[in-house]
């Protein structure tokens, strides 16, 4: 299988948890349609997701591993002219980012907890590593996050056991906290939108497993 690592080029910014779903500021072209229905990063997906085996015995819903069944409420979130096979490949990243999405909510509410074990069934570095030192900072300072995620993922480029996917992502309900329980979450502004682009790669490494390898926010623009 084709493996693939692409390193971002900067880090986390410091911008709650807004800035939570990993690295730093670059451009996306598009985005989904916003006016489709989320993907919110708590539920347990059983109407947009449905996994073909059992999920694992972790708290999160469905495998990495995993070719799941999508049925969106909307337009497909791929390109309409894919092959059997490259829907497939759309659906299993889809699946796998929206798995690594759940665990950033769990993670920033409880950054206390050792998540490495679940950061590997859904990213490979940069990305893992970066969460990880992340979520531990948030936890030394005593920080903590409140709420999900919601993602709207549009697949755009689906090449051999990598697929490439711009999504617009939107914390709006979602918070960030200090120590003493007080709000430290960044303003819907510029540099710190609520709803903003995301671009995201997501590849097929040894024994079938879909990882996300790649996420840029642009936290400049909206959605």
């Amino acid at each position: 299988m084709t493996t693939r690592t692409k390193v971002p080029g900067a880090a986390i910014a410091a911008l709650g948890v807004s800035a939570a779903l990993l690295l730093a500021s670059c451009t996306s072209s598009s985005v989904a349609d916003p006016s489709s229905t989320p993907i919110t990063s708590s539920s347990t997906l059983a109407s947009t997701i449905s996994p073909s085996s059992s999920a694992p015995t972790s708290t999160l819903a469905i495998s990495s591993s995993a070719v799941p069944t999508v049925t969106p409420t909307s337009a497909n979130p791929w390109p309409a002219d894919l092959t059997p096979d490259q829907i497939a490949q759309a659906q299993a990243a889809i699946a796998a980012y929206v798995g690594y999405v759940q665990l950033i909510d769990q993670a920033y509410a409880d950054p206390g907890k050792d998540w490495s074990t679940e950061a590997a069934r859904w990213a490979t570095d940069p990305v893992k590593s970066s969460f990880l030192q992340n979520v531990a900072g948030t936890a030394a300072r005593g920080q903590y996050a409140t709420g999900s995620i919601a993602v709207y993922p549009q697949v755009t480029k689906v090449e051999p056991g990598l697929v490439t996917m711009t999504v617009c992502a939107d914390a709006t309900n979602s918070g960030f906290f200090d120590k003493e329980g007080n709000s430290i979450k960044a303003p819907d502004a510029p540099g710190s939108y609520y709803r903003h682009p995301s671009e995201v790669q997501v590849a097929q490494y040894e024994g079938g497993s879909w990882l996300v390898t790649f996420i840029t926010d642009d936290y400049t623009k909206t959605c």
